[in-house]
């Protein structure tokens, strides 16, 4: 079930001052590297729910990942049901990412991965700790997602509980996401690779925290001017990791701040006092953009899609690390046959869209380690396409790997691999979709 707390309670470190005025940086790590794309994903998902509950009951009615439909049927989710639910809900405001609260969910994931399990063991206690002082509190766990778009499902939907409706009682994780019940409006989702085989959680531990915060501290504030600046580079019509815009400069016409997007594209921006204000971006390579929004009692989203031409590169820090990630999940069914158990269902690892590395970024092709290693020397180079995965080939014990498209057809294989492999194996776009009762519902 998720976590609620009333919490009644120092203070977040101000911003650095530039040209009279004041970045306001609470709503990314110090580094602009969280929120990452993932991360990002989680909020503009929630975001977006927010906006038009009866259109997120539809959207996940009907979503079409094979993965997700799999976690649908296996839970028995009543799908009549849900939409009615979602179509019931008011219209919330958009919630702003905190650094504080995002301090303590990646300490309370690694704590999870730490000890094997999903709970919410300290997790109200490491807000505190983090220096966010709140009103009213929510938070989740989910220790077992495949994908943001997955986790986002198994939290809003609510999974669980066995049997129709499939849900889990009061669905204290929607009541997060959707701000139900309080005011949660700053939020954080942390989301942690576990690449420890012998664990049972993973393939990504992710836990969320949503607050309403104390605004008798400093640095702590409820209304903000809050989006995502994006690109939309496969058209699917939603963010997605490897879409974010870092570097672009948001800029109020009136209040003492502004912000500089993190590496997900997000940022966040207090929002002091009532009125109509002109929302300008700039910078990060995007065209100039502008937008005239009315601020009222609560927040605003402002987002920026991005259709012109850019003269930088989205995220590529990001997506070079998302490619590494991916292809160290892949091979890890190749480390240590041997000495670890073996996992009840293969591993698969979903690589980024060729379409998130931009042209002109110098990566046509990306050079990757060794997967499964034999008597050659060197590095392998395989191209980057749509939905790309990589998992064992099943017919051989090898567990050699094969690239394969959105279609399913398997990639070209270079020369050493077809003199080594005997059988290769492609995985169809139905990624794997183990028992729901294996990979347990959030927490």
């Amino acid at each position: 079930m998720g976590l609620l707390v009333l919490l009644f309670g120092a203070a977040g470190a101000p911003g650095a001052s530039a040209a009279g005025l004041v970045e306001w940086t609470l709503h990314k790590s110090a580094d602009g590297a969280r929120p990452d794309g993932r991360e990002q994903q989680y909020l503009w998902l929630l975001n977006r729910a927010r906006q038009d509950p009866a259109a997120e009951g539809q959207f996940l009615a009907v979503i079409d990942d094979p993965l997700i439909r799999a976690r649908l049927s296996g839970f028995q989710v009543n799908l009549k049901l849900l939409r009615t639910e979602f179509a019931a809900l008011p219209p919330m405001p958009p919630a702003a990412f905190d650094t504080r609260l995002h301090a303590a969910a990646l300490a309370h994931s690694l704590d999870m991965i730490a000890r094997d399990r999903q709970d919410h063991l300290g997790q109200s206690q490491r807000v505190r700790d983090a220096g966010f002082r709140a009103l009213q509190q929510r938070g989740n766990a989910y220790a077992f997602s495949e994908f943001a778009l997955e986790g986002h499902a198994a939290f809003n939907v609510d999974w669980g509980a066995g049997g129709p409706p499939g849900m889990q009682p009061e669905r204290p994780h929607r009541q997060a996401i959707m701000s139900l019940g309080g005011a949660f409006t700053n939020v954080a989702v942390a989301v942690v690779p576990d690449l420890e085989r012998r664990n049972q959680v993973g393939p990504f531990v992710v836990t969320g925290n949503y607050a309403q915060a104390d605004e008798a501290f400093v640095d702590h504030y409820n209304r903000f001017v809050v989006g995502t600046v994006w690109m939309d580079l496969d058209g699917n019509g939603r963010y997605d990791a490897g879409e974010g815009i870092e570097g672009v400069t948001v800029l109020p016409s009136q209040g003492p701040y502004y912000a500089v997007t993190a590496a997900g594209g997000g940022y966040a921006i207090p929002a002091l006092a009532p009125g109509t204000i002109q929302v300008d971006f700039a910078g990060g390579g995007v065209p100039p953009h502008s937008r005239s929004v009315t601020v009222g009692p609560t927040s605003v989203l402002v987002d920026y899609a991005v259709t012109g031409p850019l003269t930088a590169v989205p995220e590529p820090v990001a997506a070079a690390q998302g490619l590494a990630v991916g292809i160290a999940l892949a091979a890890l069914a190749c480390r240590g046959r041997a000495s670890y158990p073996r996992r009840r269902e293969p591993t698969t690892a979903r690589l980024i869209p060729n379409s998130a590395i931009a042209p002109g970024s110098g990566i046509g092709a990306v050079r990757i380690p060794w997967i499964c290693k034999s008597n050659e020397a060197g590095p392998a180079i395989a191209n980057v396409i749509p939905s790309t995965c990589v998992r064992p080939a099943v017919a051989t014990r090898s567990a050699r790997f094969a690239l394969c498209s959105a279609d399913g057809a398997a990639a070209p294989v270079p020369p050493w691999r077809r003199s080594r492999s005997r059988t290769t194996t492609c995985l169809r776009p139905t990624r794997r979709s183990p028992s729901p009762a294996r990979r347990g519902p959030p927490a």
